[in-house]
């Protein structure tokens, strides 16, 4: 659905960052196989060719999707200022996912501030964790 409404509102970067690499791996999985994402470049960087990658993808007009753990950026080559570099206005969605696992710390935290981004997600399948963020909003649970 996250990449259904990212293709919707003509988004041309996603960054997904995920808690687990199994996560990962459904995200970029998806975005292969799927008919409706075919416009997407899937780059995964964890891929030692990514940066060469992303500006391929953009250069011929392409959407790029960029897909880690969170947990990599913590990496002795840190992909944050990269990110930076090759996204000067920032990417148009940061979509965290697995936030009932460690949403509000300090890996989730630090990509959230590293990072420009035009909207932020934030992604749970496990929501009763997640509800109690926005105690003032309209949230029903039944």
């Amino acid at each position: 659905m996250t990449l259904l409404a990212a293709t919707e509102s003509n988004y041309k970067s996603v960054f997904i960052g995920s808690y687990r690499t199994s996560a990962a791996n459904s995200w970029r999985n998806d975005a292969i196989s799927y008919t409706p994402f075919h416009e997407w470049d899937v780059i995964d960087l964890g891929s030692k060719s990514w940066e060469l990658e992303v500006v391929k993808s953009q250069t011929s007009g392409r959407r790029q999707l960029l897909v880690s753990t969170i947990q990599r950026q913590n990496e002795r080559f840190s992909y944050i200022e990269k990110v930076r570099k090759a996204y000067p206005e920032g990417v148009d969605l940061l979509a965290l996912d697995e936030c009932h696992i460690g949403g509000e710390g300090a890996d989730f935290s630090k990509l959230k501030k590293g990072l420009k981004y035009g909207r932020l997600l934030e992604i749970s399948g496990t929501a009763y964790k997640t509800i109690f963020k926005y105690p003032d909003s309209n949230v029903f649970v039944w």
